[in-house]
């Protein structure tokens, strides 16, 4: 009796627990799938690897609007809902008017309406990003409702860690009134009460959104995205079940294929591996299901409808390593795996030389707190008189001297004489054919043009050229319209370059020909395994403008850590900036700090950096503000520009003159023990200095060894596990 009285209590709770718990029952959606057909004027067919132009087997946006909509419907229903179509067949019969469906979501008592779409922008190289676009204005959404729907849905539709997003956040959302945002009302929006929102859930032809996107389980994601959305407006329990899906990449080759180019520091550059098997396991050990990756160029796989729980998965691939992982699976929840193998086969890559190397130097050098030096000699270049030097170096003994004709001249710093000039043959088109050159990692000369690139793009293109020799003919090295996404954009004032030439990053800055002269700082990247493709990222904020930063900037890459440079100009002194390429676009450098305004006048700019016994150094110009008075000055900079370290006197020519001058240089070299610096300038030439003997005692304490008392040469042997005290 008592077991009875059990049974019923505990089936009167459930059917309780049942009663309460909330599905979809009595919500009414409209659900309108973008387009219809395979018209190639309207239902956006983009060619990928494996299909070409106007083939219906490949990606159109109708066909995959179409298959979130009909995933969408499914899961709304069997969770109570009642759904409305304005299409269930991609058919170009299906592409209907759309006042039409409009007017019959308002026609029908309709709880919410939503339009599904994605977004293009015709040469895509990199954007992606969610928008989400409501009747009325940003301000006065009409139906009021629309607005908070959307804004809603935006966490969710956002929660796609399978894509790269390239622009906006979870919390920093890309949710429009479709009049500010247009300037007019969308055909499907304009006449509804019903309401909703349309949604561009991704850009499709971010080429590898694209190949995702082929495979019809990847879009059922952004179903699923959508139902969790419509379960949270409408206060519905979520889904019982959870997916678990993921992407699977090669971890030692990038893909390289003009129809996949991606944004430049995500992890698109991995090749997607076609025809994997992933087979999954439950928490016992059991193989409960299997999947493999299509030929599309997605790696991608999903499994649905499993109930919450640990499972783990096998990923084999012919010539690949085998991966196991351990997963999660939660209700009402994707979980989302990008999983990365090594293929067996592949040549381990060439190792990449430093931007500044460590000089050969034997073990006992050290860094000085002090260096005192004397002038070894001067010399001056008759053969650049009546010319204006826009930019020199120095490099293996030689000086290349870029003038403003342009021309890149090579002279002997030792002795003032003219070795060559370089072939320019080619070399056309821009505000300045050359605006600046440097050195790569692996010692190859680059240059570049100044230009004015505007958007849309016409025929004028931001360049980049290189030489194999100094006798060689240049060859052009790259070139790109793209430019830091202004209307115009003045580019190519400066660069600088990190990396060898076969696997480099370009930077340079672009200045919008607008009134504000906001400057973005574009970045590329080149790499010889992807000759086929420019990686592409633009930083901004609204304190980089000409006024702030000057009109003559130089770049220069930063000895102090990867991925950051140096910006010095007529206003600004030394800064260091960093470029995060794993972030979204537009968002801000990264500061790490500039030189005291105490040490050097803004006047003067032309600093150079090199290594000298594990510390970074700096050699800059110094100057009057009137430009006159040039002289040198070294600096200790390892523990950042801010906390520059004087460790020179002044350096200054015995043929210094009282002239302005409109260009300084200074730049070092080490020869085992010894520092060479140099200073040149356009009126006097080049002076060469060399760090000489001081008069310091050093005594050196080491470990198990015993104590000696020297006078300090700079030739000091330092041994190991010591410590130096000056006296």
């Amino acid at each position: 009796m008592k077991t009875l009285k059990y049974i019923i209590i505990v089936g009167l709770c459930l059917l309780c627990a049942g009663l309460n718990a909330k599905d979809l029952t009595g919500v009414r959606i409209y659900i309108n799938p973008g387009h219809g057909g395979f018209d190639a004027a309207n239902d956006r067919n983009v060619v990928t690897i494996p299909y070409g132009a106007n083939d219906p087997k490949g990606f159109w946006e109708s066909s995959s609007n179409l298959t979130k909509g009909l995933a969408l419907r499914d899961m709304l229903e069997a969770h109570g809902a009642t759904v409305m179509m304005s299409r269930t067949e991609n058919r170009d019969e299906d592409d209907r008017n759309l006042t039409e469906i409009a007017e019959e979501a308002s026609a029908n008592d309709m709880d919410a309406f939503l339009s599904i779409h994605s977004n293009a922008v015709g040469v895509n190289q990199g954007t992606n990003y969610l928008l989400l676009l409501y009747r009325g204005t940003d301000d006065e959404p009409d139906p009021a409702l629309s607005k908070p729907m959307a804004q809603s849905c935006w966490s969710r539709m956002y929660d796609n860690p399978l894509t790269n997003w390239t622009y906006y956040s979870a919390t920093n959302m890309n949710v429009r009134g479709d009049f500010s945002f247009y300037g007019y009302h969308l055909g499907v929006l304009k006449n509804n009460t019903v309401p909703g929102f349309l949604s561009e859930g991704e850009f499709h032809d971010y080429l590898p959104e694209t190949h995702r996107l082929l495979n019809e389980d990847y879009r059922k994601l952004e179903s699923a995205r959508f139902f969790r959305y419509f379960c949270d407006y409408f206060e519905a329990e979520q889904d019982s079940k959870g997916i678990l899906a993921g992407l699977i990449k090669s971890s030692n080759e990038r893909i390289n294929n003009p129809l996949y180019l991606y944004k430049a520091g995500t992890n698109d550059q991995w090749l997607p591996i076609n025809k994997a098997q992933v087979e999954l396991f439950d928490n016992k050990g059991n193989s409960i299901g299997s999947y493999q990756t299509d030929e599309c160029y997605n790696g991608f796989y999903a499994f649905f409808n499993l109930e919450p729980g640990k499972y783990k998965i096998k990923i084999t691939a012919e010539n690949y390593e085998t991966a196991e992982i351990d997963a999660e699976v939660k209700a009402g929840e994707t979980t989302s795996l990008i999983t990365q193998i090594e293929n067996k086969t592949v040549i381990i890559e060439k190792e990449i030389p430093a931007d500044y190397p460590d000089p050969n130097q034997e073990a006992g050098a050290i860094a000085m707190p002090f260096y005192q030096t004397q002038e070894t000699a001067t010399s001056t270049f008759e053969w650049l008189k009546d010319k204006n030097i826009r930019k020199s170096i120095l490099h293996n003994n030689k000086l290349y001297v870029l003038t403003t004709e342009p021309q890149i001249y090579v002279g002997n710093p030792a002795t003032g004489e003219l070795i060559s000039e370089l072939k320019l043959t080619g070399i056309e088109s821009g505000i300045l054919p050359i605006s600046d050159i440097a050195f790569s990692a692996d010692g190859y000369l680059m240059a570049c043009n100044k230009n004015i690139v505007k958007l849309p793009a016409d025929d004028q293109k931001f360049k980049v050229y290189t030489w194999d020799n100094d006798e060689s003919e240049p060859k052009l090295f790259f070139e790109t319209t793209q430019q830091g996404n202004f209307s115009g954009s003045t580019i190519g004032e400066t660069f600088a370059i990190s990396g060898p030439r076969w696997k480099c990053k370009i930077y340079t800055p672009a200045v919008t020909t607008g009134s504000s002269r906001q400057i973005r700082i574009v970045g590329y990247l080149i790499d010889e395994e992807t000759p086929n493709i420019i990686g592409y990222k633009y930083m901004m904020d609204g304190s980089y403008t000409e006024a702030l930063w000057g009109e003559a900037i130089t770049f220069t890459p930063s000895p102090l850590d990867t991925d950051r440079f140096i910006v010095d100009s007529e206003v600004l002194l030394p800064t260091e900036f960093g470029f995060d390429w794993t972030i979204a676009d537009r968002n801000p450098l990264i500061s790490h700090g500039a030189v005291n305004e105490k040490l050097l006048s803004p006047q003067a700019k032309g600093a150079n950096f090199f290594r000298y016994a594990q510390h970074s150094f700096m050699i800059s110009p110094n100057c009057d503000n009137d430009l006159t008075h040039p002289c040198a000055i070294l600096f200790d900079i390892t523990e950042g520009l801010d906390k520059a370290i004087k460790i020179s006197e002044v350096l200054t020519g015995s043929n210094s003159s009282e002239s302005t001058e409109p260009y300084m240089m200074a730049t070092g070299t080490v020869n085992g023990y010894d520092m060479n610096l140099y200073l040149h300038t356009q009126n006097t030439g080049i002076t060469q200095f060399q760090t000489v003997t001081t008069d310091a005692t050093a005594n050196i304490y080491a470990s198990a060894l015993k104590m000696e008392s020297t006078v300090l040469p700079v030739r000091l042997r330092y041994l190991w596990n010591s410590r130096l005290l000056m006296n």
